[in-house]
């Protein structure tokens, strides 16, 4: 008979992505995860695999939540320069506010994991190209609206955005003047706007 679990896989997990998140892929020691996650190695083992496989679902539960988040806050007819100022001002700030300053999942271990983990490195990339399409819709929406420029297609200022929102999470790390990160996000809008 299998025996019962002594703890809540799913809180472990999301335990072991904040680790991650913070101390990165390498960062991360065999027992600071298993601190934080409140198991011993055997169950570690047992439940989730060795530490990539750990890492990879601790990756996509990350990233299947910051695209719910996303998706939720585009879904809506607002004004489409709002929509993108509040998320920007909201990505600055959390980053800034955070005690950790762990920033983004994806754009730190972007830069760890480029050449040594392909598998991840195609997650991010998908979830890159996700965010892109979901900002492309909404940026092609104000478009047509009149409220975004068309000097450049929807495509390549989707890109725009998100260079944007990599480079607010990096900067606010050490920026932590709420108007300094207010003033850059409006200056990056401006490009946005017709």
């Amino acid at each position: 008979m299998p025996r019962t679990k002594a703890f809540d896989p799913d809180t472990a997990l999301r335990a072991a992505m904040h680790v991650f998140w913070k101390d990165g892929y390498k960062g991360a020691s065999m027992q600071t995860l298993l601190d934080a996650m409140g198991i011993n190695r055997a169950s570690l083992y047992d439940t989730f695999g060795d530490k990539q496989a750990l890492f990879e679902r601790a990756l996509t539960l990350y990233l299947q939540e910051a695209r719910e988040g996303m998706a939720a806050r585009f879904n809506s007819e607002a004004d489409v320069i709002d929509v993108f100022r509040s998320m920007l001002i909201d990505t600055a700030l959390a980053t800034a506010n955070d005690p950790e300053v762990k920033g983004c999942m994806v754009v730190n271990l972007s830069s760890e994991l480029a050449r040594c983990d392909a598998a991840s490195q195609g997650a991010m990339q998908t979830h890159q190209e996700e965010m892109d399409a979901l900002f492309a819709q909404a940026l092609k929406r104000g478009q047509d609206q009149g409220q975004i420029t068309t000097s450049a297609s929807a495509e390549v200022l989707a890109g725009l955005v998100r260079t944007l929102t990599s480079g607010l999470n990096v900067v606010a790390k050490t920026t932590r003047d709420e108007a300094a990160l207010t003033q850059m996000v409006d200056a990056g809008l401006a490009a946005l706007k017709p």
